[in-house]
């Protein structure tokens, strides 16, 4: 009977336990279950956290890049002034370090001095100016022309030199060669007034009956001078050329032989004793424009984009200018004397030293 009670037990017991379970099983389950959502959303949240930090760090990169943009530009503002301070504690937290960027100087524009140009000169021109009586011949008919020691025989000699003001324009054009060489051409007009006057004769070292004299002069008057000119320079610097120029050069020169017309004074016009009244002209004047060379150098500085000034030295040579005068006797001295009365040959050279200063716009 025990074992028929105890056996009812158990099968009692056992119907139990399989009616509860089921219960059991979904509980645990469903523990299970919420252990592993939480988990999760605790994944995912750390997730949006890295997110969020990712997307703040590329933030931050791009804010730096721009600053980095505007600390290398030549500005006089610090790189820590131009940190944004949106970035705040993230950007102190990964502690960017710059460096100053040194400012560089832009390079400064190389001037050009290719172009035509116009000036003024200014400066002082020394004349050297010398006369030689080449011949001269005084005779009266049916008698050999008088000895030459009467008028100072030939080769007779005078020089003389002085300093006069001068002023002109001159224009020009320039090509320049690569960053050193310039070549041009120039050319330059100037007005001058120089006279060179001789007092006791009215040729160079003549006098009849030598060294008697008298107020009789021989004058060279120097005016306008002008050139052409080939440049060639050098660049010292981008503003500074040190050149030569050398061409062909012009000069007026005037040469005038004056003999007093009457009195006893009267000495070189042919007589002495008959006095300068038996000639037909007492004044000569022979005006002609030279051909000669010249050749100088100097510096130039263009001080402002266009403009520049210049200190020149030039020597010229205009050679030798001959002329001869002729001097008839008036009609009764002619049928008396002959056709001639007086014909001196001459010749004159010219030289000359420039220094002066300039300005031109180059255009």
């Amino acid at each position: 009977m025990t074992k028929l009670l105890l056996g009812a037990v158990i099968i009692t017991a056992v119907s139990i336990a399989s009616t509860q379970l089921p219960f059991l099983t979904s509980a645990a389950l469903a523990q299970e279950d919420g252990s592993s959502l939480a988990e999760l959303k605790k994944q995912n949240a750390q997730l949006r956290e890295e997110l969020a930090a990712l997307r703040e760090r590329d933030r931050l990169k791009s804010e730096i890049a721009t600053v980095r943009a505007r600390v290398e530009r030549p500005v006089s503002t610090s790189p820590a002034a131009a940190v944004p301070t949106s970035v705040g504690g993230a950007y102190a937290a990964d502690k960017p370090v710059y460096k100053a960027v040194p400012y560089v100087q832009p390079p400064t524009a190389t001037a050009s001095w290719n172009g035509f140009y116009v000036g003024l000169n200014v400066g002082a021109r020394e004349d050297q100016v010398g006369a030689t009586t080449i011949s001269e011949t005084a005779f009266l008919a049916g008698f050999p022309p008088f000895p030459p020691l009467l008028f100072g025989g030939p080769d007779a000699s005078v020089s003389q030199s002085a300093w006069s003001f001068r002023v002109g324009p001159y224009v020009g054009y320039n090509w320049q060669l690569g960053s050193q060489w310039l070549v041009g051409i120039e050319g330059d007009w100037a007005w001058a007034d120089r006279k060179a006057t001789f007092v006791g004769s009215a040729y160079p070292g003549t006098v009849v009956f030598a060294g008697i004299g008298g107020p009789d002069t021989f004058t060279v008057r120097t005016q306008w001078d002008a050139a052409i000119r080939a440049r060639v320079g050098l660049l010292a610097s981008p503003n500074l050329l040190l050149y030569l120029a050398a061409g062909p050069a012009w000069m007026n020169v005037e040469t005038t032989s004056a003999c007093v017309a009457s009195g006893a004074a009267a000495r070189t016009c042919f007589s002495s004793g008959l006095n300068a009244l038996t000639v037909t002209q007492a004044v000569f004047t022979n005006n002609s424009t030279k051909l000669g060379w010249t050749l100088g150098g100097g510096a130039e500085a263009m001080f402002a984009p266009g403009w520049i000034v210049r200190a020149e030295y030039r020597y010229s040579d205009y050679g030798t200018i001959s002329n001869t005068d002729k001097r008839s006797f008036l009609p009764f001295f002619a049928s008396a004397f002959g056709t001639d009365g007086e014909n001196v040959a001459y010749d004159v050279h010219v030289r000359t030293n420039l220094a002066t200063l300039g300005i031109a716009h180059k255009f």
